[in-house]
């Protein structure tokens, strides 16, 4: 039976591929299982990954981002930003997302699926959540959709197999939190201000293709925050994290 028949009180309030989210008190959200296999046995590698972390002192980046623009409703063009928020609250946003993977690594897991709908705003700040695609670092990436994740071309043999996502790792990691940090810099997703294609269904397979060959939009705001989001897309920060 429907969670929401047999508690009338509680309010849904997101779903997503695994569970679906219900606000049971002002300050209190459950989280909840779809009914499949595939679903719980997701549902169980997220909680075993909070299990790992109770056995740590806490982390204030760990538990979406909104943009402040218009966006064309036929083509889901953005047409113009309204506002980004202040850069120091930019650069402490950045540094949350560092600060909590960071504290993944620290503990050989990277996150694997680090994109806007699993992060949460708290108040001012950022925090990361979702971890059923959470893993040891050297394990199969399980394919974080473009922006956010990008297939290897033929001229990266070193990094793994032409056409695949390969391993979970800082590579990964970096490439994830760089288009974040362009998410977070510029009001909009990579490529999420133009039409790449005549058919707004295939703009996101023609990301892919541009991602893959190491194609990426000019940067042209705050060069510091410029420089790490360059390093982040082409795997530069060898002591990671960026700082």
């Amino acid at each position: 039976m429907d969670i929401r028949h047999q508690f009338p009180s509680v309010h849904w309030i997101w779903g997503g591929g695994i569970s679906f989210v219900y606000e049971v008190h002002p300050r209190i959200v459950v989280k909840v299982p779809k009914s499949g296999d595939f679903e719980r046995e997701q549902f169980d590698k997220d909680l075993e990954i909070y299990r790992i972390f109770s056995q740590n002192p806490p982390c204030p980046s760990i538990v979406q981002i909104q943009a402040n623009h218009t966006r064309d409703q036929q083509t889901m063009v953005v047409t113009k930003v309204e506002k980004l928020e202040p850069l120091l609250l930019r650069k402490e946003r950045m540094n949350d997302l560092a600060q909590a993977v960071a504290f993944l690594e620290l503990r050989d897991l990277a996150h694997g699926d680090l994109r806007p709908e699993n992060i949460l705003l708290d108040r001012n700040r950022l925090k990361l959540s979702d971890f059923d695609c959470t893993a040891k670092i050297g394990t199969n990436y399980e394919a974080c959709m473009a922006p956010y994740g990008r297939i290897l071309n033929s001229n990266e043999a070193d990094q793994g197999e032409s056409g695949t996502f390969c391993f979970l790792g800082s590579r990964t990691e970096q490439f994830a939190l760089g288009s974040l940090y362009y998410l977070i810099n510029y009001g909009f997703e990579v490529y999420g201000d133009r039409c790449l294609t005549e058919d707004p269904y295939e703009h996101g397979p023609k990301v892919v293709d541009l991602l893959q060959n190491m194609e990426f939009p000019e940067l042209d705001g705050n060069p510091l925050i410029d420089n790490i989001i360059h390093k982040c897309w082409h795997n530069r920060f060898q002591n990671w994290p960026p700082t």
